[in-house]
C-alpha cells in the first residue's frame, strides 16, 4: 500500500475520532432536559464527501471537518443541509482549522450551479448516482426543461447562511474543553479530582463510542437520549467517588492500546525493553503487559490523589516479597511467569490484572529503589 493510501487511512481514523468527540461535547453541554436528544449519522442516504459528518441535536444541525476546508467542501456541507427533511434554527461547521473564502448567497449559488451543469454534462447519457449528493441537488432544485435552478434554490441557500456559524478547535482544544465542562458541570462533588474527573470523563467517553461502533456495525444512526445519557451519567458516578474506584479493564484497555503502542517513549522504556526479551519479541503480548502496568499506575495515582499512597506502597511490597521468595531458573519467560502469578492480596489489589501490572511497574524506572525487581539481573538499572 501507498503511502497516500496509508495517510488517508490515518485520516479518516483521526476524522471519525474528532466527530465522536464533537457528539460527546455537544451532549455533554447541552443534555438537560427529558426531551433532549442527540443523534449521530453513521449511515445516510446522501453521500457523505470529503470528511464531512452530522450530528443533529434538535434544532440544530452539525457538520465536522478535519483538515482543509476550501470552497469545494463548504458548499458540500451547504448541500447536505439544503437536503436535510427540515430547516433547522442553526447550521454549524466544528473544524479543526479555521477557514475563510467568499459565502455570500450569490457565491455559493453560483459555484454550485456551475458545478451541477459540469455534472449534469459529464453524466449525459449515463446512469447517474442516486446517493450522489449533486444529482440529489439536481433532483430537487433544478428544473431540466428551462435548464434553469427553481427560485427556491437561492431562497433556501440564504436561510442556511443567515442561520450558519463556524467553531475552530483543534482536537487538543476540543478535548481540553469538552473535559472542563464534564468536570465542572458533571462533576461538582469532586470537580477538584482531577483524577476520578478523567476516570469519569473516559468512560462516558467509551460508553457512547461503544454505541456508535455496535449502531454503525448495523449501518444505523446513534441517537442518545436524555435517559440514556442520565444511566451513563449515574453508572459512571457509582464507579468513580472519592470511596470507590473500580475501573473496569476491558474499558482502560480499549482506551489505552493505541495510544501505548504509539508511544515512543513508553514502547523504549525499561520495562517495555524487558518484556521484548521476556516474550521474545511478540509485540501483542509486550502490549497485554504494559497496558495492565498503566492499569496499575492509573490506580496508584488514584490512591495518591487520596493521600493514601502507603496502600499502593503496601502492595508493592508484597509483591517484591514474592519475587525475592522465587527461585530464578534460566527460562526468562517461565521464571516471570511463575512471579507475576503470585497472588498480592493487598486490599487494592482486587483482580489479576491490577496483580500483573503491579510485577510490570516494579521493573521500571520509576518505582521506588527498594522494590525494584531486577529480575535475576536481566532487567539492571
Amino acid at each position: 500500500m501507498s503511502n497516500k493510501n496509508n495517510n488517508n487511512g490515518i485520516s479518516s481514523d483521526f476524522g471519525f475520532v474528532y466527530q465522536r468527540l464533537v457528539f460527546v461535547k455537544e451532549i455533554i453541554e447541552n443534555c438537560y432536559n427529558l426531551d433532549d436528544s442527540f443523534t449521530y449519522e453513521g449511515v445516510d442516504d446522501i453521500e457523505m464527501e470529503f470528511g464531512l459528518y452530522s450530528i443533529r441535536h434538535h434544532n440544530k444541525l452539525i457538520q465536522c471537518k478535519t483538515g482543509d476546508i476550501d470552497s469545494v467542501v463548504f458548499d458540500k456541507a451547504i448541500m447536505n443541509w439544503l437536503l436535510s427533511d427540515e430547516k433547522y434554527d442553526s447550521y454549524w461547521i466544528v473544524s479543526e482549522r479555521d477557514f475563510s473564502f467568499p459565502h455570500s448567497v450569490s457565491d455559493v449559488a453560483t459555484r454550485i450551479a456551475e458545478r451541477a451543469k459540469a455534472y449534469l454534462a459529464e453524466k449525459k447519457g449515463r446512469r447517474k448516482s442516486g446517493k450522489s449528493i449533486m444529482n440529489q441537488i439536481i433532483k430537487k432544485y433544478f428544473d431540466e426543461k428551462k435548464q434553469s435552478f427553481l427560485d427556491v434554490f437561492q431562497t433556501d441557500i440564504q436561510y442556511v447562511l443567515s442561520h450558519y456559524k463556524k467553531t475552530v478547535l483543534d482536537y487538543d482544544e476540543l478535548r481540553m474543553e469538552s473535559f472542563d465542562y464534564y468536570r465542572i458541570n458533571r462533576c461538582p462533588e469532586v470537580k477538584d479530582n482531577l483524577t476520578i474527573c478523567r476516570k469519569r470523563f473516559e468512560t462516558v467517553l467509551n460508553r457512547i463510542k461503544d454505541r456508535i461502533d455496535e449502531n454503525e456495525s448495523n449501518r444505523e444512526s446513534t441517537t442518545i437520549t436524555y435517559s440514556v445519557f442520565t444511566t451513563i451519567i449515574n453508572e459512571t458516578t457509582s464507579l468513580f467517588s472519592d470511596s470507590n474506584y473500580n475501573c473496569d479493564y476491558s474499558d482502560f484497555k480499549r482506551g489505552k492500546l493505541n495510544s501505548l503502542s504509539n508511544n515512543e517513549k513508553i514502547m523504549g522504556s525499561r520495562e517495555a525493553v524487558f518484556l521484548k526479551k521476556v516474550y521474545g519479541g511478540n509485540m501483542r503480548r509486550v502490549l497485554d503487559s504494559l497496558v495492565q502496568e498503566y492499569y496499575y499506575r492509573d490506580l496508584k495515582e488514584y490512591y495518591a490523589s487520596k493521600g493514601s499512597l502507603n496502600k499502593a506502597k503496601s502492595a508493592e511490597l508484597v509483591a517484591y516479597d514474592h519475587y525475592s521468595d522465587t527461585k530464578p531458573c534460566s527460562d526468562l519467560f517461565a521464571y516471570f511467569t511463575d512471579v507475576i502469578s503470585k497472588h498480592i492480596g493487598n486490599e487494592i489489589i482486587v483482580n489479576d490484572s491490577y496483580n500483573k501490572g503491579c510485577y510490570v511497574y516494579l521493573s521500571s524506572d520509576d518505582c521506588d529503589d527498594d522494590v525494584f525487581i531486577d529480575w535475576n539481573e536481566e532487567n539492571v538499572r
